[in-house]
């Protein structure tokens, strides 16, 4: 299931070879990579939050999937597209709910931060290229694992 925590390994067979070689543990949590993502897609314009959670869900399946709701605690629920932030403090938290796990996370936002990272027409491409080095970075720590035990 794409949206529940896993661990896992990776086992290195050798061809010809009864020995085999095990990495260190990993995790997939599916939660803190949705989490990432909404915090590397908002931003400001003028007063209000721009979310492109159409955008978002269209280049990751994990979010089409998993997330069930975005929203500011006691205030709102957050949609595609701007959402004032006139009712919310200089600090505010953003929930991130995942559908099948009902579980969820907190991004602490300040606005003053966030007016500082300006909308642009490239945060499709930015979903994109944080997906994939979270994805090379689990790769690479399972890969080099492998190596470093192999070479002891």
């Amino acid at each position: 299931a794409p949206c529940q925590e896993h661990k896992f390994f990776v086992r290195i067979v050798f061809p010809g070879d009864p020995e085999y070689l095990d990495s260190v543990e990993g995790t997939y949590n599916p939660n803190t990579i949705m989490m990432d993502l909404v915090n590397s897609s908002i931003c400001m314009k003028e007063s209000s939050l721009m979310l492109p959670l159409q955008k978002m869900m269209k280049v990751s399946p994990l979010l089409s999937k998993c997330l069930k709701k975005l929203s500011i605690p006691h205030s709102l629920t957050l949609q595609d597209g701007l959402t004032s932030l006139d009712t919310v403090g200089d600090i505010f938290t953003i929930s991130v709910t995942n559908d099948q796990t009902g579980h969820t996370g907190t991004i602490t936002v300040a606005k003053n931060e966030l007016s500082q990272k300006k909308c642009s027409s490239q945060s499709g491409l930015l979903i994109v290229v944080v997906g994939v080095v979270l994805l090379m970075v689990v790769l690479a720590g399972l890969v080099g694992a492998g190596l470093v035990v192999y070479k002891s």
